[in-house]
């Protein structure tokens, strides 16, 4: 399981995420004629941040995964 101390980074970065997802959420039930200039910026922030994030995912699904790649007939295991 780990350290607890290990686990609050994590934490936070769950609950930022969950938080982004919540105000993109809030904004986007606001007719997007009825938004003002700000919340449409906001939105757009959230919505590169989010972006970013998934991106980093996905790099490390694929590293992950050619690191497995490389090591599956090779006799070796990943630590």
């Amino acid at each position: 399981m780990g350290d607890p101390a290990e686990r609050a980074p994590e934490a936070s970065l769950f609950a930022r995420i969950e938080d982004l997802i919540g105000e993109e959420h809030a904004l986007l039930l606001i007719p997007a004629a009825e938004r003002r200039r700000r919340e449409h910026e906001r939105l757009r922030e959230i919505e590169g941040q989010l972006d970013r994030i998934w991106e980093k995912l996905r790099e490390r699904s694929r590293r992950l995964g050619q690191d497995a790649a490389g090591t599956t007939g090779g006799g070796s295991t990943r630590p």
